[in-house]
C-alpha cells in the first residue's frame, strides 16, 4: 500500500513539474542552479559532520544528488502548482514545502545523531550481514586509534558503538562469548537464520 501512495505522489509531483517547466521554461536554469547550490550544500555539510562517517563518501554524494533533483523537481512541481491553482495556492503550496524542507532536515539530523530515523527503526548498517558489521568492526579499530580527538574520532566512537550494539542484538551469547575470549569477532558471532 506504502508503495502505491509512494508511486501516485511521484506520478503526480513530476506531472506538477512537467506543467511548471511548460509554463515557465525560463526559469529552468535558475532552478538547476539553486539544485546544485542545495546538493553542493549537502555534501559539504555531510563532509562536515562526524556522524556520517556511517554513510561513507558515497552516500553523502548520493544524497547531495538527491537533494538537488529533489530541489529542481520540487521547484518546478511549485511552479506548476502555482499555475494551475492561481497566486494564493502557490503562497500555501510554498509554506508547505518550506515546512516539509524543514522536518526533512529534522529527520536527517536525528539519522545522524543516533543512527535511527524514527522510533523502532534500525540503522542504515543494521541491513548489512554479520560477518559484514565484523568486518566493519575490525576496519573501524585501527582508524579510530590513528584519529586525533575531535568530531571524525566522535563519530567513530558513535558508529563502534552503534556496530556493538546491533552485533550484540543480533546474537546475544555470542556476543558474550567474544568479549570474554577477544580478538576477532567472527569466530564467535554466528549470522541470524532470517535478518530483515
Amino acid at each position: 500500500m506504502k508503495a502505491v501512495v509512494r508511486t501516485v505522489l511521484a506520478i503526480g509531483l513530476l506531472t506538477l513539474a512537467g506543467i511548471g517547466l511548460v509554463a515557465e521554461p525560463e526559469t529552468l536554469t535558475l532552478w538547476i542552479l539553486l539544485g546544485m547550490l542545495v546538493g553542493g550544500v549537502t555534501i559539504g555539510l555531510g563532509a562536515r559532520r562526524s556522524g556520517w562517517t556511517a554513510f561513507g563518501t558515497r552516500s553523502r554524494t548520493v544524497v547531495g544528488i538527491g537533494a538537488g533533483a529533489a530541489t529542481v523537481v520540487g521547484c518546478l512541481a511549485l511552479v506548476g502548482a502555482v499555475d494551475l491553482l492561481g497566486g494564493a495556492a502557490g503562497a500555501v503550496l510554498l509554506s508547505a514545502a518550506l515546512l516539509a524542507g524543514c522536518g526533512g532536515a529534522l529527520y536527517l539530523r536525528s539519522v545522524v545523531r543516533r543512527g535511527v530515523g524514527r522510533r523502532g527503526a534500525r540503522p542504515p548498517f543494521g541491513r548489512l550481514s554479520t560477518p559484514d558489521l565484523c568486518l566493519a568492526w575490525r576496519r573501524s579499530g585501527p582508524e579510530l586509534r590513528a584519529t586525533a580527538p575531535g568530531r571524525r574520532y566522535d563519530g567513530l566512537v558513535t558508529l563502534r558503538r552503534i556496530l556493538l550494539d546491533e552485533l550484540e542484538r543480533r546474537d546475544p551469547a555470542g556476543f558474550q562469548r567474544w568479549l570474554a575470549a577477544g580478538g576477532d569477532p567472527d569466530r564467535y558471532l554466528t549470522p541470524p537464520v532470517h535478518e530483515d
